[in-house]
């Protein structure tokens, strides 16, 4: 019987970025299931909309520039929410500002990685972040 996919939750607004990303997965070939929302509010909608176990993502890759709420406001919340506060977040974008580094570990996101814009540097380091995640670690399952 084949194990099922990882759901992976990206909360991206760039298409460009997005199409990276999906592009770097298929060639990687991980049993991943990508769950793309584009702002803050369609990604607290689908995790809103979860029940135990049912599509539960194993990692949100969370970008920080997003349009309405922002990225570092949505990680406030998940990190203050007893229902999501053990999902892992890692962020993933362009800033390198420090005061965004520092922000996002004083609120307790799981890494922080800059986006590269070189494609093979990308694919290599998305291939470390969901490796990680989905094969190495061993996470906890929603009770909700």
């Amino acid at each position: 019987m084949p194990t099922p996919p990882h759901t992976i939750l990206i909360v991206e607004d760039s298409d460009d970025d997005f199409l990276f990303f999906q592009r770097a997965c298929r060639q990687l070939g991980m049993n991943l299931e990508v769950v793309r929302s584009r702002t803050a509010d369609e990604a607290r909608a689908y995790l809103d909309g979860l029940g135990a176990g049912a599509g539960w993502p194993v990692l949100i890759l969370l970008d920080l520039n997003l349009p309405g709420t922002d990225g570092r406001t949505f990680l406030t919340e998940i990190k203050d929410s007893e229902r999501l506060k053990s999902l892992p977040v890692v962020v993933y974008s362009t800033s390198s500002a420090p005061s965004d580094v520092q922000f996002c570990y004083a609120n307790h996101v799981n890494a922080f990685h800059q986006k590269h814009l070189d494609f093979d540097m990308m694919k290599a380091e998305l291939a470390d972040i969901l490796g990680y995640w989905t094969t190495r670690v061993r996470l906890p399952r929603s009770t909700s």
